[in-house]
């Protein structure tokens, strides 16, 4: 445990390439200066307690600032600085382990954030003092801003691993959440529970003692950013130590899976408190219609996300089994671990997304007035789940047995099943074409779950015969394609008493 956290060498390699220590020191005690210096020159000029308290929520959102956006940058360029230099190579052959070696690359180029972060904690506790509140109201909120921050460091770590553009994909998430007070995740409830110790303004209301913050939100969001920090660290290790494997077991990857849908349901539970549109309008006093629009949409979200979730777990499936099959056919000789088969896991994968539909006192809250929908999404969610894991884990398969990019297969797959239904359908409604009743768009998975939603929709037995059909064509296309190839390319002998 010392080596991780006390004695780790990475950590200290990457913080004295920045500079010694006093150079950290200088840094932080300039910072200290100057916020110091115009939090005392805008109280001297006003001499209000207010002034101190709107220093006190503007040094939060400095803190988040800090920890959120500078942090994640110097993480994300020292491992990508490393990984292009191939250093990273070296740090492998030491005797570290993969959890050492992450953990100093989190606090290592994150110490600079660290000391800043510091800095206007302390200030923060200046100000609050000063103004006559309790320290504690401002130490708090800045823990759980804190907290936050570890979960981001744990995610950019990862993305880091994946992509040369992760702090992109940081910085357009946090900044879009920030700044549309969480609007642009209100249709999936998982990642709204996770980010909503800030976006819901729990760390505000507890920092101006507001009586009404809800303290189990805020526990779920917690233990939702550690659940899932806790996975993204695990897949970060599989690929510090070896670059040429997935990121994601199928083990993590089934984790993910299950961890977003169970926070979901959590997140389904706290919309009242955590969704945007019932803090500002009051979920109690929205007409039913609109409670039912609002939850069924977040429904068929919260399906589509954990489709794109549960394409990592057929992903891994099928590298598993194409490379299985490929050890075989190139030496002989069976190797001794089977992958689990793509039908099997495909199955796996849609049961865990169905587990979505196990809240029956949820669903019934939610569709009072149309009970009958609740049948009708639970059966079509489940052909479109299982129909799509089998198509694109059999797609994903035999790209691979080809040696070849998967998005070559995905992109039409999902241009000409998932988009091009969608258009047709928009070009004949808009044209008001008498074959616009066919209902083009319910051949598509987005078009058909948000038909079947509708209270006076029925079953449309022609589309999902058509998800089922072209299912059942795509893996025997496959399956003819790759015993072609087969049969082409003969498997070798293995030689015996070598």
């Amino acid at each position: 445990m010392a080596g991780i956290f006390i004695n780790n060498p990475i950590a200290w390699a990457q913080i004295k390439a920045r500079g010694s220590w006093s150079r950290y020191m200088s840094i932080s005690a300039v910072y200290f200066a100057v916020i110091g210096g115009l939090i005392y020159y805008s109280y001297e000029k006003s001499n209000a307690n207010s002034t101190l308290t709107q220093w006190t929520n503007i040094l939060l959102g400095i803190e988040m600032a800090i920890i959120y956006f500078f942090g994640c940058t110097m993480i994300s360029t020292s491992v990508r600085k490393d990984i292009t230099s191939g250093l990273i190579e070296s740090h492998r052959l030491m005797p570290v382990s993969s959890l050492s070696a992450l953990v100093g690359y989190i606090f290592g180029p994150g110490f600079t954030a660290i000391c800043l972060f510091g800095a206007t904690v302390l200030l923060g506790v200046a100000t609050q003092g000063m103004s006559g509140n309790p320290i504690k109201d401002w130490l708090f909120p800045s823990a759980i801003a804190g907290a936050l921050g570890l979960f981001l460091w744990c995610f950019v770590i990862f993305a880091a691993f994946i992509s040369k553009n992760s702090f992109g994909i940081i910085f357009g998430v946090v900044t879009g959440m920030l700044s549309s007070q969480g609007l642009l995740v209100e249709y999936l409830p998982a990642l709204n529970l996770l980010f909503s110790s800030v976006t819901g303004n729990n760390i505000y209301l507890i920092l101006h003692r507001v009586p009404h913050w809800s303290g189990s939100t805020l526990a779920w969001s917690l233990l939702a950013q550690a659940t899932f920090a806790t996975i993204f660290l695990c897949a970060a290790m599989r690929k510090y130590r070896r670059d040429d494997r997935p990121a994601f077991s199928l083990p993590l990857a089934i984790a993910l899976l299950l961890a977003w849908v169970v926070f979901s349901l959590i997140g389904f539970h706290f919309a009242g408190e955590i969704s945007l549109q019932s803090i500002v309008y009051g979920r109690n006093r929205m007409p039913q219609n609109a409670v039912l629009k609002e939850f069924s949409n977040h429904l068929i979200g919260t399906i589509f996300s954990s489709l794109l979730l549960g394409m990592i777990a057929m992903y891994t499936t099928a590298r598993a089994e194409s490379d299985y099959q490929r050890t075989l056919d190139t030496t002989g000789v069976k190797p001794s671990h089977k992958p689990v088969a793509l039908f099997i896991v495909a199955l796996l994968t849609t049961g865990i997304v169905m587990v979505l539909f196990v809240d029956i006192k949820l669903l019934k809250t939610n569709f009072s007035t149309a009970t009958d929908i609740i049948t009708r999404l639970t059966v079509v969610s489940g052909v479109v789940a299982a129909t799509f894991f089998l198509a694109i884990g059999y797609l994903m398969w035999l790209m691979m047995k080809f040696d070849k990019k998967i998005f070559m297969v995905l992109a039409p797959y999902i241009l000409i099943l998932w988009i091009i239904p969608l258009l047709i359908q928009s070009v004949l409604d808009a044209n008001r074409s008498d074959y616009a009743k066919l209902k083009i768009d319910t051949f598509s998975p987005i078009g058909l779950l948000f038909y079947i939603k509708e209270p006076d929709s029925e079953y449309p037995l022609s589309a999902i015969g058509a998800q089922i059909g072209i299912t059942i064509a795509i893996i025997v296309l496959c399956k003819m394609i790759a015993h072609r190839k087969q049969n082409i390319t003969p498997r070798p002998s293995a030689i015996s008493g070598q």
